[in-house]
């Protein structure tokens, strides 16, 4: 909380033993630290989102939960796969083989 303080910045930190123990965090879970200065915006953000106009395209909430299986992967993962020998072609360009 100190550094959120000076700083009047957000910090994002994974939950330590204390916080597990403690504020019972799960393991699916992460600290958000938010300045007080800066609380108000937020929460009034993510109204907008959740209930506002954009509900239907930003609104976690509504989101339609659909991974595909195979998508397209930035050209630097497609490097690094190929060098690593975990990239068969036409495998992680969204196409199926």
């Amino acid at each position: 909380i100190v550094p959120v303080m000076s700083s009047g910045r957000f910090m994002v930190t994974l939950p330590d033993p204390g916080d597990y123990h403690r504020a019972l965090a799960g393991e699916d879970e992460i600290v958000l630290s938010v300045p007080k200065d800066k609380m108000e915006g937020m929460v009034e953000g993510i109204r907008q989102v959740e209930e506002g106009e954009l509900k239907e395209v930003f609104g976690y909430a509504h989101a339609n939960m659909h991974m595909l299986h195979d998508f397209p992967h930035p050209p630097m993962y497609q490097t690094l796969f190929k060098r690593w020998g975990l990239y068969e072609e036409g495998m992680g360009e969204g196409g199926k083989k």
